[in-house]
């Protein structure tokens, strides 16, 4: 996660990463998608869910979400795409890196 204010560099920041992640063959692309936070808040907990769903399988490397702070003066749909981004990149990650016998779901892995 990168923040600061206009101009801080948190773009360039993320088009590093996505190339160092590309070169380390964590990512088999080098591209950053960008989408604006306001456009992952849906008017109901279904959308929400699909297009969260939808603009993380369109990324397939890194996704840069712009204007995240606005989320924080949208309590009910704010919340409603955290839940769902955590769920996502959750399910995502234990799905590719199931845990260890002595490590349970929750836990950081």
């Amino acid at each position: 996660m990168f923040t600061g204010g206009p101009g801080a560099g948190k773009s360039r920041a993320a088009q590093a990463v996505t190339r160092i992640y590309k070169e380390l063959g964590i990512l088999p692309f080098g591209h950053l998608d960008e989408v604006a936070a306001a456009d992952l808040a849906g008017a109901t907990a279904r959308e929400t869910a699909r297009v969260v769903s939808q603009e993380l399988c369109r990324a397939g490397g890194v996704l840069m979400i712009t204007e995240a702070h606005i989320w924080s003066g949208l309590p009910d749909r704010g919340q409603r795409v955290l839940r769902h981004l955590y769920a996502e990149l959750t399910d995502y990650r234990l799905s590719h890196h199931p845990p260890a016998d002595d490590q349970r779901p929750g836990q950081h892995l």
